[in-house]
């Protein structure tokens, strides 16, 4: 019989990071030009601003979780009831400590353009901004250019 330490086997957690493709000069060059930009110093006026957006679903409880008390934790059932979907967009400076977050009822081209415009008029005194979009696969630059 095998004992183990309590907490040795962790399989529930995983580590994720993006792993270049074979061969491919391009794609570690822009990594390095977006991990040089942030590992500069902060400054008000050259802000990085990093955004993401996904999709979560809203979910219900069917029965009411039985308090905790003295001896056991709160208990919930695993049964819920699925109320649908919203989508979170989020603005983060980390180094100036801001953030905002932006929940809606859709997830399309349009919400995300709505946002990027309120991120640039957020910052419209700064002297320069810098755009990294990761996932743009919501994406397209017209609508962008034919921002209602």
């Amino acid at each position: 019989m095998y004992y183990f330490k309590k907490n040795e086997f962790k399989p529930h957690l995983s580590k994720y990071w993006k792993i270049p493709p074979d061969q491919n000069a391009s794609f570690v060059a822009a990594m390095e030009d977006i991990l040089e930009v942030y590992a500069r110093p902060y400054d008000a006026n050259f802000p990085v601003v990093c955004m993401d957006e996904s999709s979560i679903q809203l979910i219900g409880e069917v029965q009411d979780p039985i308090p905790a008390a003295p001896g056991h934790p709160e208990l919930m059932d695993d049964e819920y009831v699925r109320n649908g979907v919203a989508s979170i967009f989020l603005e983060v400076e980390p180094l100036g400590g801001k953030r905002q977050v932006k929940i809606t009822e859709w997830r399309t081209r349009i919400d995300w353009a709505h946002f990027i415009k309120e991120i640039i008029s957020d910052h419209a005194k700064c002297k320069l901004q810098w755009s990294f979009w990761a996932v743009v696969h919501t994406l397209r630059t017209k609508h962008l250019l034919n921002y209602p």
